[in-house]
């Protein structure tokens, strides 16, 4: 965000954007049930370790794009396209997704707000893929910076303090 925003609506919405760039949204939706079996979906714990949710490498000033419902979003996964969609396909648009926001919180300025993912999470295939230590992984958002992130070891700081595996 580049201003802040609460209650926005229509222009006022598009005009507190301060620009885009691309975020990696990662889960380890495998560990939640593994050290927590049958807690069921737990949106913070899976996505909140330190290194998760990369982004960048940039951010492309608002004024650079012209219509953020018409990018092209891949994902690939050591040079195979595991996600490739548009962002005409959100179930919501960005001014709805910043409306609804701002009617609970204030937005601030340094605020990054993530839109979602396409289809094709690995955890959604049949079989289950995963990510892997070593996995080069590039997110590309047409007219945006490539993210590039190589997926480190799991190590044992990832279990949960006390938890009965």
């Amino acid at each position: 965000m580049g201003r802040t925003l609460r209650d926005g609506r229509g222009t006022d919405v598009f005009n507190a954007v301060a620009g885009y760039t691309s975020l990696n949204d990662v889960s380890a939706r495998d560990w939640a049930n593994e050290v927590l079996p049958g807690l069921g979906q737990d949106w913070f714990m899976h996505k909140a370790f330190d290194d998760f949710t990369p982004l960048g490498p940039t951010i492309t000033p608002r004024r650079f794009v012209p219509n953020p419902q018409a990018l092209d979003v891949t994902l690939t996964v050591n040079g195979v396209v595991k996600q490739a969609s548009n962002t005409s396909g959100m179930i919501f648009s960005i001014v709805d997704i910043l409306q609804h926001l701002s009617s609970i919180m204030t937005l601030e300025p340094g605020d990054v707000v993530a839109t979602g993912t396409p289809a094709g999470v690995g955890f959604g295939r049949q079989p289950p893929q995963r990510l892997m230590p070593g996995d080069a992984v590039v997110v590309r958002i047409e007219g945006l910076s490539e993210l590039h992130n190589t997926v480190g070891p799991r190590g044992e700081r990832h279990r949960l303090q006390g938890a009965q595996a």
